[in-house]
């Protein structure tokens, strides 16, 4: 057997082995060890014989990894393999910083040059004067006009300190340009967006629990007291989906006694069984605190936010959070790979576990259910008041999130906010100020703009049309109403992107608004827009402000 049928075979087998333990206990020791190696002999036996016997020469490497996640799909979404070289996007995740050059990349599709989304401030393309709206041509020698995204990203990345060469062609030039890039380790900070919102109420944005997010998060609060006028304090966790366990513990340790309890983890094993306290001096234990959550806060977000719930130390403010409750660790298996795997639940201060989805007991048809209603239990906070499990963190304000229509979600998917800010930056080179407003004017131009772009979008009268030609199709008599459905199309086209365009303008400008404010201040700027026409934010900054209400809310049972 080849090297690489070994290898495979090496690391599935020794997932097996960690996987096995992520099953159904048996009765006896004794009864459990020999399915394990029954399933193993049986695996390995048909391996072999497959690679030896079938008419075609394998791939074994995807043979295998095929195998390993339909495995793993039979547990939950978190149970996850990654090989050698997917290990730099998990590094990434986990701790927020990789080598490279510190961009966004996109493509309209694989016939055009990927555009440089947006730039991270202060790090090497941003040096380099490289701008959002450039155009990448080619990375060492090597024209990238094919390329895929994922593919243009891998090749910027690489060890700290070396040296990427891209040809650049300027937005704001046309011209082409040889830049000798040197990369760095890019670290990401987890916050998006900090400071005062108003005079009294400071703000922080917190994309992600990744290694020392709780040290940014730290110095973030603390700039704001040191000024002497905080009074209030709100914590977005919004899209957050968590991360690293120990980060939350220490953000909750700012605002509670030392020593405090924040999670209990429970796992089949005493070495996944474990208590997790505050272990630091608190910054401050009377600052008022909201927290913001949606259907997307999960995992380490939950832990944060059911813990302050719990304590009642903070207002939950928002849409239910996800529901994942569910705790992962890490595991080597050979060759460069890992499997990530689900090895207990945690529990928060007041008792419950928040886990919405009941991977162990599937439906039929292999479907995972929620938690139902009758299994759902009551718990008491530190005041008394009732919270819930089985199903994520309830606010104690719900405000569910206003999505983006479907006409809006489009335009969006396709970057045309993104070109008609690059537009205006290429046409405005004084940036405007961070709270400016859309013009009429520049909204008819954005009108005109996206006229005649390929969006996909169908309104009703664009759906009747389509059943029109599919009868007509059927009826063979298409061909001789085609012209008379091509004219009629052009008309509906038009007329319902005017009234799009109408109906949906407020959310359209705000959109506009965001990205052409990203152009010249970066994420924070285009954060610090967005907060001030937020209504979550906005009923936070209301709580906040009023001490009494703030109180009772926290107060009443």
């Amino acid at each position: 057997m080849k090297i690489e049928n070994l290898k495979n075979v090496g690391i599935f087998i020794g997932i097996i082995i960690l996987t096995s333990f992520t099953s159904s206990s048996f009765a006896q020791q004794k009864n459990r060890d020999f399915e394990t190696g029954k399933n193993l002999e049986i695996f390995f036996n048909t391996y072999k014989g497959i690679n030896t016997m079938y008419v075609d020469s394998l791939n074994n490497n995807l043979i295998v990894r095929k195998a390993i996640d339909a495995m793993l799909k039979e547990l939950d979404p978190y149970t996850v393999y990654f090989d050698e070289k997917e290990m730099k996007d998990f590094t990434f995740a986990t701790t927020g910083k990789y080598g490279g050059v510190g961009a966004l990349i996109r493509k309209k599709d694989v016939d055009n040059y990927g555009i440089v989304e947006s730039t991270y401030k202060g790090f090497p393309m941003d040096k380099a004067g490289v701008i959002g709206g450039d155009t990448i041509i080619a990375i060492d020698g090597i024209d990238v006009k094919k390329a895929k995204v994922g593919d243009l990203s891998s090749k910027m990345k690489g060890k700290s300190n070396s040296i990427v060469k891209m040809r650049i062609k300027s937005l704001l030039t046309g011209k082409i340009k040889n830049h000798n890039i040197k990369r760095e380790i890019i670290k990401i900070s987890p916050i998006d967006y900090s400071g005062f919102i108003n005079d009294s109420i400071g703000y922080i944005s917190f994309n992600t629990f990744s290694k020392d997010g709780a040290e940014y998060f730290k110095k973030a609060l603390l700039e704001m007291k040191e000024t002497g006028n905080l009074k209030g304090l709100v914590l977005d966790l919004r899209n957050n989906g968590g991360g690293i366990i120990d980060e939350a513990v220490n953000i909750v340790g700012c605002f509670v006694p030392k020593g405090t309890k924040v999670v209990d983890m429970k796992g089949r094993s005493k070495k996944n069984t474990k208590t997790y306290s505050t272990h630091s001096n608190p910054i401050d234990l009377e600052l008022p605190l909201a927290v913001l959550i949606n259907s997307s806060s999960a995992s380490a977000s939950e832990i944060v936010t059911g813990t302050l719930q719990d304590r009642d130390r903070a207002v939950i403010i928002g849409g239910r959070s996800f529901g994942k409750g569910l705790v992962q660790g890490t595991q080597n298996v050979g060759f460069g790979s890992i499997v990530k795997v689900t090895i207990a639940k945690y529990y928060i201060p007041s008792g419950r576990c928040i886990q919405a989805l009941d991977y162990s007991h599937r439906n039929e048809d292999g479907s995972v259910g929620k938690v139902p209603d009758s299994l759902v239990t009551k718990f008491k906070t530190l005041n008394g008041r009732t919270v819930y499990d089985g199903g994520g963190i309830t606010p104690d304000i719900k405000i569910e999130s206003k999505y983006m229509s479907i006409f809006v979600a489009s335009i969006y998917a396709r970057g045309y906010f993104d070109d008609f800010s690059i537009n205006y930056f290429k046409k405005y080179r004084t940036a405007p100020a961070i709270d400016f407003s859309l013009s009429e004017k520049e909204y008819q131009n954005f009108c005109s703009f996206i006229m005649d772009k390929d969006i996909e979008f169908s309104s009703k009268s664009e759906s009747n049309l389509e059943k029109l030609i599919e009868s007509s199709k059927k009826e063979k008599i298409y061909d001789k109403i085609k012209n008379s459905i091509d004219s009629i199309e052009v008309i509906i086209k038009h007329k319902d992107r005017e009234k799009s365009l109408k109906e949906n303008k407020k959310e359209i400008i705000s959109m506009i608004e965001s990205s052409i404010v990203g152009r010249y201040y970066y994420q924070a700027g285009k954060v610090e827009k967005m907060i001030k026409k937020d209504t979550v934010n906005n009923k936070a900054i209301e709580i906040l402000s009023n001490n009494k209400k703030y109180n009772s809310i926290l107060t009443t049972k």
